[in-house]
């Protein structure tokens, strides 16, 4: 006996149901629903299969949605595998967000005045293999304790600033396995505490002044002496 088609029209209501003959034996191969959600909100199709007496025996909710105010279809057929769910836009909370790469640029601001703002209740921690660039005119940072490692590669750590740079702190440490560098047009050291210069471990140049071309002109040095270049002269006239 070739298969038979039967089609339900709709209601106008949110459900719709067929009602199986006395004495007759169905094994439906597929169900297939046309929905109209132009009136409705999100709506998620589900299918049930009840006796007679209204008891449900299964129940099968579609994995995608359609969306308010719009059209779709709904399909239930024996080993068809549910559609993927889409994957959720932006970024997830208390997952890891893994990806090829990722790029965030925010065209207004919040609240606070601020484009982007992150912050942490516990600890930030920002690692990048290679390079991490951050290019902005003034950059401000206010915290109670700043520390700058560079320990896992043993290179660079390298602050190039064209305009300005300002630290708002109580500590401020710069941990580097090789070389510090602060590049700018100016430098503008202020604090209400004094400057100190110490160096870790016997041996070596406490203090090393350079010029353009990278050549020594004055030193201190560990035992406290101090050395400038050859032939000139300490000059106090300023």
């Amino acid at each position: 006996m070739p298969p038979a088609t039967f089609t339900v029209a709709g209601n106008g209501q949110s459900s719709v149901s067929f009602t199986v003959p006395l004495g007759v034996a169905f094994k439906p191969e597929s169900i297939i629903a046309q929905i109209d959600a132009s009136g409705a909100g999100i709506t998620t199709p589900e299918l049930s299969i009840a006796t007679q007496g209204g008891v449900v025996m299964a129940t099968k909710r579609q994995s995608e949605t359609i969306p308010a105010g719009g059209t779709g279809s709904a399909t239930w057929a024996l080993r068809l595998s549910d559609e993927a769910a889409a994957a959720p836009a932006g970024i997830q909370y208390g997952v890891d967000n893994v990806g090829n790469w990722l790029s965030i640029e925010a065209t207004g601001t919040e609240p606070g005045g601020y484009s982007i703002a992150l912050l942490a209740d516990d600890t930030m921690s920002i690692f990048a293999a290679n390079l991490l660039d951050i290019l902005a005119g003034p950059v401000l940072i206010h915290s109670d304790d700043i520390e700058l490692l560079e320990r896992h590669l043993g290179g660079s750590f390298i602050v190039n600033s064209g305009h300005s740079l300002q630290t708002y702190d109580t500590t401020y440490e710069v941990d580097a396995v090789s070389t510090v560098k602060i590049t700018g047009s100016s430098m503008n050291l202020q604090t209400s505490g004094g400057v100190t210069v110490n160096k870790v471990g016997a041996g070596g140049n406490v203090l090393t002044v350079n010029n353009h071309l990278g050549a020594p002109i004055f030193q201190v040095r560990e035992d406290g002496s101090l050395h400038g270049k050859t032939g000139q002269t300490l000059i106090f006239d300023l």
